[in-house]
C-alpha cells in the first residue's frame, strides 16, 4: 500500500468514527460542527498534517447537509452522507422509531405504528443515494421497513 492509499484509508476511518461524536454536546443541531472540533483535536494529537486535519474536519462538519448529496462535492463527503443516511434506515430506523415513541408519556402499540409511518416509512419513499451500491442497500432496507410495517399492522388487527 502506498502512502497516499494509507492516508485515504486512515482519514476514511477517522471520519466514520467521528462523524456523529458531537451528539449530546453543544446546542441541538450543531453536533456535526462539535464532532469536527473533537476530531480535529484527536488528529492533531496524532500528528496528522494540517491539510489532512482540515479535509477530514470539513467532511465531518458538512455531512449533515444531505440535500447536497447530488451537488458537486468531494466524493468522500458523498460516501459519508450515504453511510449516515443508511445508518438511520431499515431495522435500525424502526428500532429508533420505537425507542423515540417509547419516551412519550402516552405510548401504545398504535402510537408506535404511527411513529414508524411518520418517520421510517416516510423516509424510504425517496432513494437519495448517489452510488449504485448504496442505492441497492437502500432498496433492501426499504423493503425491510415496508415488510415490518405491514406485518406489524396485521398483528395489531389481531390484538
Amino acid at each position: 500500500m502506498n502512502t497516499g492509499n494509507r492516508w485515504i484509508w486512515n482519514h476514511s476511518r477517522s471520519r466514520r468514527f467521528f462523524h456523529d461524536c458531537g451528539y449530546g454536546k453543544g446546542r441541538k443541531g450543531e453536533y456535526a460542527v462539535v464532532g469536527a472540533k473533537i476530531c480535529r483535536n484527536y488528529l492533531r494529537e496524532r500528528n496528522y498534517s494540517e491539510e489532512q486535519i482540515t479535509f477530514i474536519s470539513e467532511l465531518i462538519s458538512s455531512h449533515s447537509g444531505k440535500q447536497r448529496i447530488w451537488a458537486d462535492i468531494p466524493w468522500e463527503l458523498v460516501l459519508l452522507m450515504e453511510a449516515d443516511l443508511l445508518d438511520d434506515t431499515g431495522a435500525h430506523g424502526v428500532v429508533m422509531d420505537i425507542w423515540m415513541e417509547s419516551t412519550e408519556e402516552e405510548v401504545s402499540f398504535e402510537s408506535i405504528r404511527d411513529h414508524i409511518a411518520r418517520f421510517s416509512l416516510k423516509q424510504i419513499n425517496n432513494n437519495p443515494m448517489r452510488t449504485p451500491a448504496a442505492r441497492e442497500i437502500w432498496e433492501k432496507k426499504s423493503a425491510l421497513v415496508k415488510d415490518f410495517y405491514e406485518s406489524y399492522c396485521r398483528d395489531l388487527e389481531c390484538i
